[in-house]
């Protein structure tokens, strides 16, 4: 009955951002939890196949999504457009970091009266306490449940990176090692079950979303970088006109232009919307990849591309970005 009361079809197009909204729900309610299932169910069998070696199997499938990246034909997605899904996917990813957290919590009552805690995670919850002040999490009241505080300050840098404050994590790999030293300490005391139960998953959980969740792919139109292109080498005095430029001569000029240290763009440079906009993409992608991790961004499509000149110019555009950078020995 339901059904046959609903509209068939929705009364407005979709943005881009309910797009992105659309594609993490599937992260949020099925990737995030089963992917790691799949490496514990490989290792589990290689461990029954192998019994001799101690397996942890290497980061070999990862998510990626085009959603908020792909502008080929598309004008709403801009830059500010990819950014903001980057925003919301490290967003998901730290929530469900805090979730887990929080849950990992509850079973971490092990007491230093009781139990002989690993002095590398004593000295860990020493330095925290140096560096990170306990704002938005309470302090845990119980200094003799050393895993409950570690795990408040942990909450903390989380709390932190989402308000784009200090101290955080610089990266997903002291994240990963913070939750190794409990690991190391669990197994200190023989509380092997506890740490292959409820924090292994966790561990691969940061191994592979990191904190961007899912790869986002970014692709342009070939003739939007040519465009783009001309324009900022007529306004650098460089070239009349590129795109009037045949292959090989195209191809000399960038090659050149790659290899020259001095920047073509200064903050003097006024060009159409169009081409700000390519610009922008690369200065987005490089800030990107500062603030969330190189794996955030990893693709750039160029779609019809016809010569060498298609990847060159994206090369170009790359290094005034500071995304890419020739060394002296080449």
């Amino acid at each position: 009955m339901t059904l046959w009361q609903t509209d068939e079809l929705r009364e407005r197009k979709p943005t881009v951002i309910d797009e992105v909204r659309n594609g993490m729900y599937f992260f949020h309610e099925t990737l995030f939890d089963v992917l790691p299932d799949v490496y514990e169910e490989l290792e589990r069998c290689l461990a029954k196949s192998y019994p001799e070696d101690k397996w942890h199997v290497p980061t070999y499938l990862r998510f990626g999504s085009w959603i908020g990246g792909d502008r080929d034909g598309n004008p709403s997605v801009t830059a500010d457009i990819t950014w903001r899904t980057l925003e919301m996917q490290r967003s998901l990813v730290l929530f469900k970091y805090e979730q887990l957290l929080r849950a990992l919590m509850r079973h971490m009552s092990f007491s230093s009266t009781i139990v002989d805690v690993s002095g590398e995670l004593l000295e860990s919850i020493a330095a925290d306490r140096g560096a990170v002040t306990l704002r938005k999490v309470d302090a845990w009241t119980n200094d003799k449940e050393p895993y409950r505080v570690k795990i408040t300050y942990m909450l903390q840098k989380l709390a932190n990176m989402r308000e784009g404050e200090q101290p955080g994590y610089r990266d997903a790999a002291e994240l990963v090692a913070d939750l190794k030293v409990i690991d190391r300490s669990l197994r200190h005391h023989y509380a092997d079950y506890v740490a292959d139960t409820h924090l292994c998953k966790l561990i691969r959980q940061v191994e592979l979303f990191g904190f961007h969740l899912a790869a986002l792919d970014v692709r342009q139109h070939s003739k939007e970088h040519e465009n783009a292109m001309a324009e900022v080498l007529r306004n650098a005095g460089v070239v009349d006109d590129y795109a009037a430029l045949d292959e090989p001569a195209k191809i000399e000029l960038l090659h050149r232009l790659l290899g020259d240290r001095r920047p073509l763009l200064n903050e003097a440079s006024e060009f159409s919307d169009a081409t700000n906009e390519c610009l922008n993409v690369y200065r987005t992608i490089a800030r990107a990849q500062r603030e969330f991790g190189r794996g955030c961004i990893t693709s750039y499509l160029i779609s019809m591309t016809q010569g060498a000149s298609d990847l060159l110019e994206v090369m170009v555009f790359a290094k005034e970005a500071g995304l890419f950078r020739r060394q002296r020995d080449g």
